[in-house]
Parts: C-alpha cells; structure tokens; sequence
C-alpha cells in the first residue's frame, strides 16, 4: 500500500498570507544563495506547508505535525546512544493562534 502518513517536526507553526508573486521571488532569492527576511521566510514556510498538506489531502494520506519537539537535549543520552535516541521533549510555545489560522485556511483550500 505505500506510504499513507506525512510526518512533520517543526520548531514552531508558522502563518502568514502571501502571494503567489511574493513566494516565487522568495524561490528565487533562495535559489541564488540569498537570505530571505525574516517576513519573506515567514510567508515562505507558510506557503510551503500549505501546499504539503494541500497534496497530502489530495492523496488522502494523514497530516501529522509535532510542534516545539526538542531532540538530542539530553547530552549524558545523546553521548551514549547518539541522535534522536535520548527521547522527545515538547516545547511550548505560543503556537495555538497561528496553529488555528493555518488550519483554517488549509480547511479553505480544500474545501
């Protein structure tokens, strides 16, 4: 059956409306090695996960997100046993507000 389940480790959720211009010329900032601003990466990243989740819906997989995860923060684990194998911490942030726009305008464009 293959692969039914999109699986996202995310520092934060990110939310911020854009046009589809101002996302091509981010493209192409990144593409010539440049940094976008901080607005430009916020739009950016909206836009990205967006259309992740859009393709994802389209193939009826799963959409999983895991905001704040910290991993490798036990060092006295992560020396023993190397990346990822000291567990997960959940780190709070104030998330919930863009976490509720972004599935609101996800829930619009598939709808």
């Amino acid at each position: 059956m293959g692969c039914r389940l999109s699986d996202h480790g995310l520092d934060r959720f990110y939310f911020a409306t854009s046009t589809a211009a101002e996302i091509n010329s981010a493209f192409s900032t990144l593409l010539s090695g440049k940094t976008l601003s901080t607005e430009e990466a916020e739009k950016y990243k909206t836009a990205m996960m967006l259309e992740l989740c859009r393709m994802n819906h389209k193939r009826g997989w799963t959409q999983q997100f895991h905001i704040g995860a910290l991993r490798n923060s036990n060092s006295r684990m992560f020396d023993r046993w190397g990346l990822i194998l000291d567990g997960i911490q959940l780190a709070l942030h104030r998330t919930l507000l863009i976490f509720s726009k972004f599935l609101s305008e996800l829930d619009r464009m598939t709808s």
